[in-house]
């Protein structure tokens, strides 16, 4: 027996299609209605960039256990919104030690909140870590200086931040670890424009057991060398509201 043709098939078959297409998008939109709002990745952004001048040492910042020393440097930084220290940066090196072997590898690195334009309470602290590290050049004294490079995770709440790098000295050479001097993008001897304070000091061995401007150490001017790559975290402009999306294909 022949078999009968149903023109109705095919115009079944373009109306289903249609209505696939019409209800897809819903659909999707309605997957994902355990997460109404979906962050756009942020952009990275180099802060408080105080690249090293070159110039000669001034004050030390490390731990020297064969001697028991110790003393601090910091340098304050700000930042307008929430986000995540992802990198930091900064130049310093020993005062002696050729190029191509330096002792001080390790380091603790400090973050530490704002208390009257001095650091404050302690925010994140990374003991004995080993950035990289790439020599740069020497100094007008003809010391060695490097850049140090460490990737972190370090969130940060909006408003000022200190941070500082101190160098760990357990070698028997009298190896002392200075930061180098930092400026300005612009070249000139002064903070950069997210800083507000002095950079400051601390060492018991000195006689300044508490953080103090770095003026009153020195007699001078003076501010180490750092950068940071900042990560924001994701702002009430930067969010896709899945629900609109929905609305907008019904």
């Amino acid at each position: 027996m022949a078999r009968r043709h149903n023109p109705l098939k095919p115009h079944a078959l373009v109306l289903g299609l249609l209505v696939m297409c019409f209800l897809l998008p819903a659909g999707l939109a309605s997957a994902k209605s355990d997460h109404d709002r979906e962050a756009i990745p942020a952009s990275r952004e180099t802060t408080c960039a105080q690249v090293v001048d070159m110039v000669t040492w001034k004050v030390r910042s490390e731990i020297y256990t064969l001697y028991e020393f110790e003393s601090e440097v910091a340098n304050d930084c700000f930042v307008d919104r929430p986000g995540t220290i992802t990198e930091v940066m900064w130049w310093g090196g020993p005062i002696d030690g050729p190029p191509s072997d330096p002792e001080v590898t390790t380091f603790n690195l400090r973050f530490y909140t704002d208390h009257e334009c001095l650091p404050g309470e302690l925010i994140a602290e990374l003991l004995e870590v080993s950035p990289a590290i790439n020599y740069v050049g020497d100094d007008p004294n003809g010391f060695p200086t490097y850049i140090y490079v460490l990737e972190t995770d370090v969130h940060l709440d909006e408003g000022p931040f200190w941070f500082s790098a101190q160098g760990i000295n357990e070698g028997a050479r009298k190896e002392r670890y200075p930061p180098k001097h930092g400026r300005a993008g612009d070249g000139v001897d002064k903070a950069a424009e997210n800083r507000s304070c002095e950079t400051a000091f601390r060492s018991p061995n000195l006689g300044f057991p508490h953080w103090v401007p770095v003026i009153e150490y020195l007699g001078e001017y003076w501010t180490a060398s750092q950068q940071f790559e900042f990560d924001p975290d994701p702002s009430e402009t930067d969010v896709v509201n899945w629900g609109s999306l929905k609305a907008h294909y019904q």
